[in-house]
């Protein structure tokens, strides 16, 4: 639904809907493995979290429409460069979310 709902002339192409799931989904997963290694909790609550990681945030993170995206702006290369930047733009910005979410668990 919100795929190619950008306002700006220039990235009217880049699938929004698919970049917030995948961004959704690290930062939900990251939030509950920062909880579980600074809560110390037992082994029901690591279960549950653990099932919520794997399950939703599994689900949630939409790898295999990432990847039908990425092939279908790489079909369309040399003459477009959108497929590397969108994939750069995915997983720089999931691993720059991932640190501002985790890294305090460790860095404190």
């Amino acid at each position: 639904m919100l795929n190619y709902k950008m306002k700006a002339e220039g990235l009217k192409w880049v699938p929004v809907g698919t970049l917030a799931a995948n961004w959704t989904g690290v930062v939900v997963d990251y939030a509950l493995a920062a909880v579980t290694l600074r809560a110390g909790l037992g082994y029901w609550a690591s279960l549950v979290i653990g099932a919520i990681e794997d399950g939703f945030c599994g689900s949630l993170t939409t790898v295999s429409t990432l990847m039908a995206e990425l092939m279908t702006f790489a079909a369309l290369l040399p003459f477009s460069l959108r497929a590397y930047v969108y994939g750069i733009v995915t997983f720089l910005g999931a691993f720059v979310l991932g640190l501002a979410v985790l890294g305090w668990a460790y860095w404190e």
